[in-house]
């Protein structure tokens, strides 16, 4: 789940790790700005404990398991266990300057700015690498960087429009907006991308958070 909280507001978590649960977990919360060995330490089965910081610094971190006192942690990491953390300034955000040039009848370059309310639609984007092998996690594969699948908020191979993107911009849902559309189908909505509709000329806020080991892009197209 996503954590939002505000700079300086007091963080408590508790984590339970269930009896017969083959390792123990950590958790490390790095919105905290403290190690995560000893301040984050494994729990063992059966066991909980509870962890407490105080958010300091505005930004956008991860959360995840550390493993066995950071033993393993990439296993842990790099098949789920992990969130991420909001943490606002607490005088809010600035608000947002757009601004434009543009050459007027006599040839001057003229420029313009534009401010937009600090109050933003917000969405948030969190990456993570799969490596997998027979089904399994492969750490010889991390280590090499030759990653199988990368997830968007957890999903993967979910790039793909289906009939309700097709039928909101086409009017049509049997009329693919891409030509490679091998997922229409509903009944297939859980392998299948959601579209972040905005109006024009809205302040947007992304939130953007690597889980993984290797570099991701994205590119909004018609900023």
């Amino acid at each position: 789940p996503t954590l939002r909280v505000t700079q300086g507001d007091v963080v408590r978590m508790t984590l339970t790790v269930p009896d017969g649960e083959a390792t123990p977990h950590g958790n490390d919360m790095h919105a905290s700005q403290v190690t995560a060995v000893p301040t984050f330490g494994a729990v063992q089965p059966g066991t909980s404990k509870t962890f407490c910081y105080i958010a300091e610094v505005p930004g956008v971190y991860k959360y995840h398991c550390s493993g066995v006192n950071v033993a393993a942690m990439d296993q842990h990491v790099l098949q789920g266990m992990y969130g991420i953390a909001i943490v606002d300034p607490i005088d809010g955000y600035s608000k947002l300057m757009v601004e434009k040039t543009q050459v007027n009848a006599n040839g001057d370059v003229t420029r313009d700015r534009q401010f937009y309310s600090a109050d933003a639609l917000e969405f948030s984007l969190q990456y993570n690498q799969l490596y997998i092998t027979d089904g399994n996690y492969d750490q010889t594969k991390m280590f090499g960087h030759q990653h199988t699948l990368t997830t968007v908020n957890g999903q993967a191979l979910g790039y793909v429009p289906n009939e309700i993107h097709n039928l909101l911009n086409n009017g049509d849902v049997n009329k693919n907006i891409f030509v490679l559309q091998p997922w229409n189908s509903m009944d297939l909505h859980q392998y299948q991308s959601q579209l972040m509709f905005t109006p024009t000329g809205v302040h947007n806020r992304i939130f953007v958070e690597n889980q993984g080991n290797e570099p991701v892009f994205f590119h909004i197209v018609g900023e």
